[in-house]
């Protein structure tokens, strides 16, 4: 994802002072608005899914995993009447439905378009995470590119107007970037861990 982003601000945002910059500068800043909220959802989705299989296989196998004990319960109180699993041999109970949990999961993250706060919740909660996992500022940054970025996928580019210089629109995507990076580590700690600290 970085490799992306980095690719999408050298096509994307000229090395102009942002009083100098045009019409044209501003067009393109929104052009690496859109193409890094892209790549951001992207590995986002990507990782949580990936996430998933791991903490399910560990299950699968009875190693530590918070990843793979949540996916079975939000599951299990998703898709049937049953009993929720909330004891620690209850999930066991389940093995036979394992695959199908990942794969409803799966499923789940492949429909989501876009990214925002709650997009991002759904992503990460099934898969464990507690929301002091979550790095702190995440959610609202992520919403803030969404309410920024939705507005201006339904005109022309040349119609739309970037309220952010270039160079602060690079700010706000390298700051997400690197809140993903922390999020990357918190969603591996889940995968490998069982319990989680509170």
């Amino acid at each position: 994802m970085s490799d992306r982003i980095s690719s999408y601000r050298s096509y994307f945002i000229t090395d102009k002072e942002d009083l100098d910059c045009g019409p044209e500068e501003h067009a393109k800043a929104i052009a690496f608005r859109i193409l890094s909220s892209a790549a951001m959802e992207e590995y986002v989705e990507e990782r949580c899914k990936q996430a998933a299989r791991d903490g399910m296989e560990r299950l699968k196998k009875g190693l530590p995993t918070s990843t793979g004990r949540a996916l079975v319960i939000w599951g299990v109180s998703r898709n049937t009447p049953g009993v929720i699993p909330i004891h620690e041999a209850d999930v066991g109970s389940y093995f036979s439905e394992y695959d199908s949990i990942l794969d409803s999961y799966l499923t789940s993250v492949s429909g989501s378009h876009g990214l925002n706060s709650k997009d991002l919740a759904r992503l990460v909660n099934p898969v464990g995470l507690r929301q002091h996992q979550v790095p702190s500022g995440l959610a609202d940054k992520v919403q803030s590119l969404a309410d920024r970025r939705d507005p201006v996928v339904h005109v022309s580019i040349t119609r739309a107007r970037s309220h952010f210089a270039p160079s602060v629109e690079v700010k706000q995507v390298e700051d997400i970037v690197g809140l993903l990076e922390q999020l990357d580590d918190a969603l591996q700690v889940a995968v490998e861990t069982f319990p989680l600290n509170p």
